[in-house]
């Protein structure tokens, strides 16, 4: 297995509910960034959590536009 060290990741957490990623989504979109990859799990008591891959030069960028 190889691994990419050239990626930054950004972890949101929230309330799972219809639409709560498309949200997050939808910010990092209006930033101009892309994301390279995400995964998200929900944790059974209406929680989520959800890691967004960047690249590193777009991860300012990202946590800007999800004010982290």
């Amino acid at each position: 297995i190889r691994f990419n060290r050239n990626l930054k990741a950004e972890i949101v957490q929230g309330d799972d509910e219809l639409g709560a990623l498309a949200t997050v989504h939808e910010k990092i979109y209006r930033a101009s960034v892309n994301v390279y990859a995400s995964s998200a799990v929900a944790d059974g008591s209406g929680k989520y959590g959800h890691l967004i891959y960047v690249r590193p030069e777009d991860f300012e960028r990202a946590a800007k536009a999800l004010e982290i």
